[in-house]
């Protein structure tokens, strides 16, 4: 899946990532120590050509977040499964991978 095929789980219509966003957990490292903070996704927004998403996001628990993050990671949970499209009106052409 591409960043832009990703970002349209925002845009489909019916039960899209607009109405059930995705979690996801973000890690960062802070004076040499592991830190995450569970948040949602709740758009996506496709940058330079393709290389970079940015994220409007919501907190959930976790450490607050820092205005600045180093060593980041982002772990979205998944949203498919041998199942998932029946559930999700995403474009055949996405599903079939």
């Amino acid at each position: 899946m591409t960043a832009h095929e990703f970002a349209l789980l925002w845009d489909v219509d019916g039960d899209n990532f607009t109405v059930n966003p995705p979690n996801a957990v973000v890690t960062w490292v802070a004076s040499d120590e592991v830190r995450e903070a569970e948040i949602a996704l709740l758009s996506a927004e496709v940058d330079e050509f393709g290389r970079s998403i940015t994220f409007d996001i919501e907190f959930a628990v976790g450490s607050p977040l820092p205005e600045t993050l180093n060593q980041v990671s982002l772990f979205i949970d998944s949203v498919f499964g041998p199942r998932a499209c029946d559930n999700m009106p995403v474009p055949n052409e996405i599903c079939m991978r």
